[in-house]
């Protein structure tokens, strides 16, 4: 059988046939599954920016300079001493290392002994200045009674912050 020659316009001719296909392609959108996985994130948001992680329990870290790396320490204790009906102070104990420049916190304040039984609602509660603890700048008042912070330079063992339930009467370091 003979050899068949090809006319260079039949080349052309599959050639614009295969760009065709392509620009057709791409003009389709695709498909996508009429069900996605479901995934539950947990977070408490505080600005655009920031945001609190879940709490893990109550937590702490000291730093033996304000650019070192943290090393391990516990809270101990978390109690509570009575100033009104309303308002009274927390104590955080730590066993920070001997030498600390200061420690983060994050801490669930419902879990302090002595506690009235009268502070089931956080909804209006606020941190009062001279606090120990700097709370972070992600946290919000709303936070509580969960509080995220920082101690004071070189103040590492029963971190004292003073706390009200009525931040709306009350000069309160958080909104």
């Amino acid at each position: 059988m003979p050899a068949r020659r090809v006319s260079p316009m039949a080349g052309f001719a599959v050639a614009m046939a295969f760009v065709f296909l392509a620009f057709a392609q791409g003009s389709v959108s695709t498909t996508t599954a009429a069900w996605t996985d479901r995934t539950v994130v947990t977070a408490t948001v505080t600005s655009a920016s920031a945001w609190l992680s879940p709490f893990a329990g109550n937590t702490c870290k000291a730093y033996s300079s304000p650019s070192a790396a943290p090393t391990s320490c516990a809270i101990t204790a978390i109690r509570y001493e009575e100033i009104s009906d309303t308002s009274g102070h927390f104590y955080i104990s730590t066993n920070a290392p001997g030498g600390s420049h200061h420690v983060d916190v994050d801490v669930d304040l419902k879990k302090a002994t002595g506690l009235p039984r009268t502070w089931t609602s956080w909804a209006a509660a606020g941190v009062l200045p001279g606090s120990h603890v700097t709370p972070d700048p992600a946290w919000m008042c709303s936070s509580l009674p969960r509080l995220t912070g920082r101690s004071l330079d070189w103040h590492l063992t029963d971190l004292q912050v003073a706390v009200t339930l009525q931040r709306t009467t009350a000069n309160t370091i958080c909104t």
